[in-house]
């Protein structure tokens, strides 16, 4: 309850190790309107295990906005954790899921691990589940929640599943890698929705 604001807001330097955690309810929409669940804005680690992100809401970065304040900066989200049923609103809401920007890496590789059931609902939004803004990445290895995939059930108008985008500032490229950890359990990133292009994936260059 109270004002609008993220649930967990993050800056400064360190290794910072939520476990165990339902991230859930937060709202950005009416504060600066980043990160619902978890607002990243600084370097070094962040590393989710056992840990649901769970409906939360912001313009950008519905479950989680993660950006890099000038160092190297990553999220790690390992073992049974999920990031789900978030919403980025907005004309051009990005991120339903995450969001993931500057010199920022998502990596998520680990068993039991999903980004499910996000939405970005504006006209012009993009990536239901992950949106990714250069120079940042994401390494896309887990073979998911159960049957279901990694990446899977997110809605958005581009991108339903990931929307890649170049900087608009400095040109930098912005990469998503998926590959295969675990032998017979290949990745799968599938019934994602795209109102316009792009069910899987989008990428835009600038």
């Amino acid at each position: 309850g109270g004002a609008a604001q993220s649930v967990f807001r993050i800056s400064g330097d360190g290794v910072r190790y939520f476990r165990r955690l339902l991230i859930t309810r937060g709202d950005a929409i009416g504060a600066d309107g980043r990160g619902g669940g978890i607002r990243f804005d600084g370097t070094g680690d962040l590393i989710l295990q056992d840990v649901s992100v769970d409906q939360n809401a912001a313009l950008s970065g519905g479950g989680i906005y993660f950006r890099s304040t000038g160092g190297a900066a990553t999220l790690l989200i390992n073992d049974n954790s999920s990031v789900s049923r978030n919403v980025a609103i907005e004309f051009e809401g990005h991120g339903g899921g995450i969001t993931v920007t500057g010199n920022a890496r998502l990596i998520m590789a680990a068993n039991n691990t999903s980004i499910f059931s996000n939405t970005a609902s504006g006209n012009d939004s993009g990536g239901g589940g992950i949106a990714v803004f250069g120079p940042a990445r994401a390494d896309i290895g887990s073979p998911g929640l159960g049957p279901f995939g990694a990446v899977f059930d997110n809605e958005a108008e581009y991108g339903g599943g990931i929307a890649i985008y170049a900087s608009t500032v400095t040109d930098a490229a912005a990469y998503a890698r998926v590959f295969t950890t675990l032998a017979g359990r290949a990745v799968r990133i599938h019934g994602n929705r795209a109102r316009s292009l792009g069910g899987a994936a989008f990428a835009r260059s600038e």
